[in-house]
């Protein structure tokens, strides 16, 4: 027997966690057994005759509206849901399930029982205005949510009109075709029996058409009952309707007729933002489906006004929920949620990633297929799902959009951008170049690869595992295409999607990589590599020159994190104020900078204060830096 159990801690339950453990269990234990406290039972089962077994689904509640009736304390509680699917004593002498799975051009050889739809094309209203105006009340706003409605240039009204005419009876045609069977082969058919003897005992069929390459994509699934004498069946249809709406449906029962759930997503504008509405129906559902769905359904007010939704009791109808999000920005939407009962809404919801939010293109002006506008959503996310940083000059933009202006010390590399995962799959450093300081050159470590970007005679210099290429018309391809490099502009674009490097542009001035948000920038440190023999500077921990008073305490304090400061046998020529924080000692205390069990960095933080940052170092003699 498999069994997928999905439990529920109610809040009551997770800060009992924090409580002495005997008064705990005192206090769960009065509560379960309260005489007015009853647990909610139901379970639901479908058998499966022709392949001996059963799907349950058993659900159990034990809430807190026996102590007030309201949405917070039904969802107070202990909740369980389980799908349990076991073996049951049935007519059938099953000695072992069989699942067959045909695709492509062979499926429909495979089919079994003829398929043919009885599905119905879905109209193309727009929402109740009695719903546009309770929207507006709630909200307080005088724009709802408004559907695009497609017109023609009058430029382009009478060449429409002329080509309409020879057009129609095929337009009337495609719109009135119900059943993608009559014009497609299956694509995929699949079948589930139970076999007894080496002979096949009922079970299912299922059928998939797809036409996805059309100007209206359309996907259909049918379910069937392999037994002669049952007429149940399964139904799906889920298409594109135009470039701003999809439907889809799901019938079910004799020849589909007996039960159906229907859905709809239109994009369109809410109060003046870019949004979508999810519309759900259920015209007729059996009473098991009804009650799986209110048992989850009494969850949806508590876990509402536990997240800040707003409440408002109305009366919508009964057989339909709608859910529209509307972005605001690309890191907030508002929310309304309307149910039968009540009306959720909440404004400006963080969402966890920035999505995009441009000019709305017409549907006149989009190209064929008009589905486009859902095709392309994902990689509009994806796309957002890159972060990006650039220098040019002195001037530093980091992924998280902070601009400020450095200048780099001579002959150190800075750490720019790295995969912050223990692979480490690639590492980008940047330092000032022999050539000019206004220069800069690049070092990129891509897995076993080492790449060099440098300025040299007005063009950029490329180096592969120290091999130098051409200065023209650069094209670097590695074994297998996991790097890419060529000629752009004035400089070098990198292309590495394996190491995580979206695009990388360099060209001595300006230096710009779009990477993956699995990267790690720090924005704050810019640390450098002190392997390089020519920079003769080093991150390391200072102590405050000065003593401070802290809490009446004569103090000494060291530095949380490592300042630049040259080293041993140089001096600085050149350095810059920093803000750091310091640790703060009793003066009389042991401890020093030489001690390596301090661990500084580790310290908490007790005050603020500047200090010297060296960024440039003059050495009494060469091998100081070595």
């Amino acid at each position: 027997m498999h069994q997928a159990v999905f439990t529920y801690l109610s809040p009551m339950q997770q800060g009992a966690d924090s409580m002495p453990r005997k008064q705990a269990s005192s206090s769960q234990e009065d509560l379960r057994h309260s005489p007015e406290r009853k647990t909610h039972k139901q379970d639901i089962c479908i058998k499966l005759h022709h392949l001996g077994c059963q799907l349950c689904f058993s659900s159990r509640s034990r809430d807190a509206s026996f102590l007030k009736n309201t949405y917070l304390h039904r969802l107070i509680g202990e909740h369980e849901a389980k799908i349990v699917l076991m073996p049951v004593q049935t007519d059938a002498d099953l000695d072992k399930i069989l699942l067959e799975i045909q695709a492509g051009s062979r499926a429909a050889s495979k089919i079994i029982h003829v398929v043919n739809s009885e599905s119905e094309e879905e109209d193309e209203s727009p929402p109740h205005e009695d719903i546009q105006a309770k929207l507006k009340k709630i909200l307080g706003i005088e724009n709802v949510f408004k559907f695009p409605k497609r017109k023609l240039p009058a430029d382009r009204l009478s060449s429409a009109d002329s080509s309409a005419k020879s057009s129609h009876a095929s337009s009337q045609a495609a719109s009135r075709l119900k059943f993608l069977g009559d014009v497609q082969t299956p694509v995929l058919a699949a079948f589930l029996h139970g076999v007894h003897n080496d002979k096949k005992i009922g079970g299912l069929q299922l059928v998939v058409y797809a036409d996805v390459d059309s100007v209206k994509p359309r996907m259909q699934v049918f379910v069937s009952n392999l037994t002669d004498s049952s007429k149940w069946k399964l139904c799906a249809d889920a298409s594109v309707l135009n470039a701003h709406k999809a439907a889809a449906y799901l019938k079910w029962g004799r020849n589909c007729q007996d039960y159906k759930i229907s859905t709809e997503l239109v994009t369109g504008r809410f109060a003046g933002h870019p949004a979508v509405q999810v519309k759900l129906e259920w015209p007729k559902v059996p009473s098991s489906v009804k009650s799986i769905a209110e048992w989850f359904y009494k969850f949806v007010p508590g876990a509402a006004f536990m997240l800040g939704f707003s409440e408002k009791m109305d009366k919508n109808p009964s057989r339909q929920a709608r859910v529209i999000v509307a972005l605001t920005s690309p890191r907030t939407c508002d929310v309304v949620i309307k149910l039968p009962d009540v009306i959720l809404s909440e404004k400006a919801v963080r969402l966890p990633l920035s999505l995009p939010v441009g000019p709305r293109i017409p549907a006149s002006e989009l190209q064929p297929p008009i589905w486009n506008v859902f095709a392309e959503a994902p990689s509009a996310v994806l796309e957002n799902l890159k972060a990006s940083c650039s220098i040019s000059h002195n001037k530093i933009t980091t992924f998280n959009e902070v601009q400020f202006n450095y200048t780099m010390p001579a002959n150190c590399y800075h750490i720019l951008a790295q995969d912050c995962s223990s692979d480490l799959k690639f590492l980008v450093m940047m330092r000032n170049a022999e050539e000019a300081m206004n220069l800069k050159a690049i070092n990129i470590k891509l897995g076993s690869h080492e790449i060099d970007m440098r300025p040299a005679s007005g063009q950029v210099k490329l180096l592969v595992d120290g091999v130098e290429s051409p200065t023209k018309n650069i094209s670097y391809v590695s074994a297998g295409a996991s790097l890419q490099i060529h000629s752009e502009d004035q400089g070098l674009v990198l292309v590495a999607p394996a190491y995580g490097i979206d695009k990388l542009y360099f060209d001595g001035y300006t230096f710009k990589v779009s990477f993956f948000l699995f990267i790690s920038l720090d924005v704050e440190k810019f640390p450098y590599d002190p392997l390089q023999s020519s920079c003769k500077l080093r991150r390391s921990f200072v102590k405050l020159e000065k003593t401070v008073q802290l809490a009446g305490v004569e103090s000494k304090c060291y530095s949380t994190e490592p300042v630049l400061r040259c080293m041993k046998g140089c001096s600085a020529t050149q350095t810059a104020s920093v803000t750091v924080g310091f640790h703060c000692l009793p003066a009389d205390s042991a401890t020093s900078l030489m001690d390596k069990q301090a661990k500084f960095d580790q310290k908490s933080e007790d005050i603020e204060d500047t200090v010297d940052a060296h960024i440039a170092c003059s050495c009494e003699n060469e091998d100081c830096s070595a």
